[in-house]
């Protein structure tokens, strides 16, 4: 899943969860955490390193929609 643009500085990207004190991703800027478990959650299995990537090759903030195709295009390729 992606989280929404609108919600995306209230919500953990992993969980879902509310956030009172976010964990931002030091690298993209943009992925927002409960905590570091959530984080490290993201980045191994839920495909941010993937995600992350192309944020940071981005011209401007991509969309959820673009960042759902890295998403789903990352889990393609690992069961590829």
């Amino acid at each position: 899943f992606v989280v929404a643009q609108d919600r995306r500085e209230e919500l953990c990207h992993s969980c879902l969860t509310p956030l009172t004190k976010p964990l931002r991703c030091s690298r993209c800027k943009y992925a927002v955490y409960c905590g570091g478990q959530c984080q490290a959650q993201a980045w191994k299995s839920e495909g941010h390193k993937a995600e992350c990537a192309a944020i940071q090759k981005a011209p401007k903030t991509p969309t959820g929609t673009m960042l759902l195709i890295v998403k789903l295009m990352d889990r393609w390729r690992d069961k590829g």
